[in-house]
């Protein structure tokens, strides 16, 4: 039987779809679990070359001992700038009183852990409005130093 079924797989000319994430699909849920991948996923070459970011993934066991496997295309997630702390930074005007002031921000929380973790989300919010009204610090030093070096350079030319 899975010869026949390996065999139609090879004249079909069908592809497995690779499982990201997860070894296996299936668990008979016992004390030491016997762990399978029985669930897999075939396409076609010419679905394979329409969708060349597809991808299958697993979701959580729910119902079933089978894990239910998903299929999808790979979607490119453009985020927002981070922002990167220069050592300059403190240096600069409003960064000393941004912090005092995100840090210093009343919560309603008791748990302590959670405070801290609000307050760096508080402090990560302050640090990137405070950095788009600074701008690129380190692009502006960069051209301010370029400038400078072209002002030498025309004064040893004299």
């Amino acid at each position: 039987m899975m010869g026949r079924f390996r065999y139609l797989l090879d004249d079909l000319d069908l592809k497995e779809i690779p499982l990201l994430g997860r070894k296996y699909t299936r668990s008979n849920e016992g004390l030491s679990p016997t762990l399978f991948c029985l669930d897999r996923v075939f396409c076609f070459s010419d679905w394979e070359d329409i969708f060349l970011e597809c991808l299958l993934q697993s979701l959580a066991y729910v119902v079933s001992d089978h894990c239910p496997l998903t299929a999808g295309l790979k979607v490119k997630v453009h985020g927002k700038r981070r922002f990167f702390f220069e050592s300059f930074g403190p240096n600069l005007d409003g960064f000393k009183t941004l912090v005092e002031e995100s840090w210093g921000t009343h919560l309603d929380s008791v748990c302590p852990v959670e405070q801290f973790y609000l307050k760096l989300l508080c402090l990560n919010k302050g640090l990137q409005k405070w950095s788009r009204k600074v701008g690129n610090v380190k692009l502006q030093l960069d051209m301010a130093k370029e400038i400078l070096h072209r002002l030498e350079i025309a004064r040893d030319l004299q």
